[in-house]
């Protein structure tokens, strides 16, 4: 049967990957990651001049959720990134 279907003596072959490598010089090994919630804040509440108590009142979530999540000791799920979102959104054509 091994010889009808050509399985027997059949070895797999290997391919190296042979493309350029884009690094130029060493890039550093441990870089912190910066957590969502702080670049949301820097980026988006403070130059608008937004406080979290405004954001949270707006988009109808508890302060202390958002005081969490930019303070990066809470994730942002999905329903908080659409809300944000949308108050962006609404923030910015106010603009």
């Amino acid at each position: 049967m091994a010889q009808v279907l050509h399985l027997e003596g059949r070895q797999r072959l290997r391919r190296r990957i042979v493309r350029l490598s884009l690094r130029s010089g060493q890039m550093p090994r441990n870089i912190p990651l910066t957590h969502p919630g702080i670049i949301l804040k820097e980026d988006f509440f403070e130059p608008n001049g937004l406080s979290v108590y405004a954001v949270a009142k707006a988009i109808g979530v508890p302060r202390s959720r958002i005081n969490e999540i930019c303070h990066g000791r809470q994730g942002i799920n999905a329903s908080i990134a659409l809300l944000i979102g949308r108050f962006s959104m609404l923030t910015c054509s106010d603009s």
